[in-house]
């Protein structure tokens, strides 16, 4: 079960159900409710922090609004940001997007005039936070930009990524009917990879919370939710686990009455069924005790990403976790995968706490992960008409202290989903000969 996500598990426990009469599921239940005598204990961070289903008791009836409520009382925002997200929460609407555009909600919460410029930017910068909750794309200003949103969110490193950002931004309300061959030419693309970025803009949501305490294909669930400590002074990140979907098990109380009038026969059968609900359980509680004690260790190390984002990264191995937890490597690489936590970053892939080290002439050692945001960071900033080169890149790099080959800059590059500087240029090109927006 490990290695399972939300969406798996809950699959698996349904079908142990079925299968196994003397298993019964209840509706999910807060992380601070008492566990039953046979299950392993576990200890969930602070007994004196507010259950996780404070805001989000019920998956399927909890309303996206109490759901955002949870997530921005966990983001550790400053209070004047804090009452801005509040707000903006209110002008959301049941698909997930903004019921009205930036500058009239601005207009709207702006006391005079002399506040309006501060407060917008203020606000936009705060409208990007909110954008990152779950369900990624929440409070959009568009279906355009939800996808544009979500598409960066879980494919920036797909290396369609910017022809498929090109064709959400330039060519959104064509792409619908447009002939695939005309864009190809139009473009300057092969027909190959124009059906790979529309491959990639078909796998988002457009409504993201139309199916809101649902699970589905197209809807990540975290698994923990990281978040700074109540009345901590210093930065103290606490784990709790998001139990909002998944159904707590129990043995069927017919067990007891059946066992003294059942034949030798259906005593084997009751037997072998009572041990199989049994060893689900505790496998059930070891999953989750697991997974918070890895999110833990993770939170723990990479306090300054959870802070300040990528670029500080620390270099974290999954052998180094799975030395500090006492268990072996594969453990942690099952509890690791396709398991996600929203955080004050956004909703984070586990996997992403993990950083490999290259040498550093002031801090001994960095992350690659920092590296690689580093190196994103540059593309993102260069001049659009010069691309950066993969040495200048390099250069530019060993000015910050970091020593590495052109080579790995390169590697990177291409992990990051970014295209060499050539191709760089005519993707530019492409932004400059359509009136898209640009989000």
């Amino acid at each position: 079960m490990m290695q399972f996500s939300q969406l798996e598990l809950i699959d698996h426990l349904k079908d142990a159900a079925l299968n196994n009469p003397l298993i019964e599921l209840e509706p999910p239940r807060s992380v601070n409710d008492q566990q039953p005598t046979w299950v392993m204990p576990v200890s969930f961070g602070d007994p004196d922090m507010p259950s996780i289903d404070q805001w989000a008791s019920d998956g399927q009836s909890v309303s996206l609004h109490a759901h955002l409520l949870w997530q921005a009382n966990i983001a550790g925002l400053p209070e004047k940001d804090y009452e801005l997200i509040l707000a903006l929460i209110d002008f959301i609407d049941d698909t997930g997007l903004l019921s009205m555009p930036v500058s009239e909600i601005t207009e709207s919460l702006a006391k005079d005039q002399s506040e309006h410029v501060s407060l917008s930017k203020r606000l936009r910068k705060v409208l990007e936070k909110l954008q990152t909750f779950e369900p990624v794309g929440v409070g959009a200003e568009s279906i355009q930009q939800c996808l544009l949103i979500q598409l960066q969110c879980f494919h920036d490193t797909d290396p369609d990524f910017y022809l498929a950002r090109h064709l959400l931004k330039d060519h959104f309300q064509s792409i619908g009917q447009s002939n695939l061959r005309e864009l190809s030419v139009q473009l300057g693309v092969s027909m190959t990879s124009l059906k790979r970025a529309f491959g990639l803009i078909q796998r988002l949501n457009p409504h993201p919370a139309a199916s809101f305490g649902v699970l589905s294909g197209h809807h990540i669930v975290p698994d923990v939710y990281i978040h700074p400590k109540p009345c901590s002074k210093s930065a103290t990140w606490m784990v709790t686990l998001n139990t909002t979907h998944i159904p707590s098990l129990t043995f069927n109380q017919t067990f007891e009455q059946l066992w003294p009038h059942a034949s030798s026969t259906d005593k084997v059968y009751l037997r072998k069924q009572h041990n199989n609900a049994k060893a689900l359980m505790e496998g059930l509680a070891l999953r989750h005790h697991t997974i918070v004690r890895v999110a833990e260790i993770l939170a723990s190390h990479q306090q300054d990403y959870l802070s300040h984002g990528p670029s500080a990264l620390r270099p974290l191995t999954q052998k180094e976790v799975a030395n500090k937890l006492g268990v072996h490597v594969s453990t942690i690489s099952r509890a690791l995968k396709d398991k996600y936590a929203q955080t004050p970053q956004g909703l984070i892939q586990l996997k992403n706490f993990l950083s490999g080290a290259l040498a550093h002439s002031d801090q001994g050692t960095i992350g690659t992960k920092a590296i690689s945001a580093l190196i994103a960071q540059m593309v993102q900033t260069e001049d659009h008409e010069q691309p950066l080169t993969d040495q200048i890149i390099c250069s530019r790099l060993a000015d910050k202290g970091v020593k590495i080959a052109r080579r790995t800059v390169a590697k990177y590059r291409a992990e990051l989903g970014i295209t060499d500087s050539k191709r760089r240029k005519a993707q530019y090109s492409w932004q400059h000969s359509e009136n898209g927006h640009d989000y």
